[in-house]
């Protein structure tokens, strides 16, 4: 399913990919890049409000498998789109990278 969503995704048929990553992100919750792909067809269409909400659950799908450098990232690129969202993304971190 997942190389069906990336497939879809380099033709551009973003419908497609967007239903196929949301379908790999319930049969496959611990894969948290697969939420960042689903962010990508957002960011791609422009489509700036999904793209947020969904980088925000990707670092929250980063931070519990303890991946923080990619999800530092993230914010960098988050930060780009809007500066607020980026903070809220870096007390998500930061709240359970200090612990």
């Amino acid at each position: 399913m997942l190389k069906e969503a990336r497939s879809a995704f380099d033709k551009q048929n973003f419908i497609e990919a967007e239903a196929k990553y949301r379908q790999v992100m319930k049969e496959l919750p611990e894969l948290p890049d697969v939420v960042g792909e689903l962010a990508n067809v957002y960011r791609t269409q422009n489509k700036v409000s999904d793209y947020l909400t969904t980088n925000t659950l990707f670092i929250k799908r980063l931070v519990n498998h303890k991946r923080y450098n990619e999800a530092w990232n993230v914010v960098k690129m988050t930060s780009r789109f809007n500066k607020e969202v980026a903070e809220q993304q870096r007390k998500i971190i930061l709240r359970e990278q200090v612990q």
